[in-house]
């Protein structure tokens, strides 16, 4: 045991306190900090956040709003010719059903327990 700590003499105690995550996490803003520091220009222009409808369709699929998805596909189906689009449409009208009726079953036990309390209570 002593040997280890022999060995290890340059093992400071803050790094046995940190994760492994919050060591990536420090690495990464001291780069950043460097980057910054060094004065390195940024790209000559500044970088175009391509946002195309079938990314922002698959954002709010990934979120779970099936609804607001479904209605960007229609919009964009038919304003322009996508094929894409109207592919992802099928997948994504029959998840919102999916989330539609699982909504409904689970509304309905609710409702069916409440109803089932009121006709023990007589």
């Amino acid at each position: 045991m002593a040997k280890k700590n022999i060995l290890q003499s340059d093992f400071d105690e803050d790094d046995a306190i940190l994760s492994r995550k919050a060591k990536r996490r420090l690495v990464r803003e001291a780069e950043k900090a460097a980057n910054s520091s060094q004065g390195q220009p940024k790209a000559s222009k500044p970088e175009e956040v391509v946002d195309d409808k079938m990314s922002q369709v698959a954002r709010l699929c990934q979120n779970g709003q099936w609804r607001e998805a479904a209605h960007l596909c229609l919009t964009t189906m038919a304003s322009e010719e996508d094929a894409g689009i109207a592919m992802a449409f099928k997948k994504i009208d029959k998840s919102l059903r999916r989330q539609m009726a699982a909504s409904f079953i689970v509304a309905s036990q609710e409702m069916l327990k409440r109803e089932y309390l009121l006709d023990v209570g007589k």
